[in-house]
């Protein structure tokens, strides 16, 4: 691995986050609702309220599932890392 904080390490890194997401929205367990949850909340960037409205559903909801996918991201991340 590289060292830290190169830009090597970097754009390492973020490989292996992309590799993670698309590893978690891709899996079959995952609700096509969650998937959208995440989509709109973290890769488009809209705020938990605004994502919550165009998807007809609570906020609190959206942040729920947006914690449950960022965690099984971050599982994923964190056994790339090893």
């Amino acid at each position: 691995m590289p060292d830290a904080g190169t830009v090597p390490d970097v754009k390492w890194r973020f490989a292996c986050h992309q590799t993670a997401v698309s590893r978690v929205l891709t899996q079959r367990a995952l609700s096509v609702q969650s998937r959208e949850v995440y989509r709109l909340a973290t890769v488009e960037g809209l705020s938990n309220n605004a994502a919550a409205k165009r998807l007809g559903m609570s906020a609190a909801a959206v942040r729920m599932v947006r914690s449950r996918v960022e965690r099984m991201v971050a599982a994923i991340e964190e056994s790339l890392f090893r």
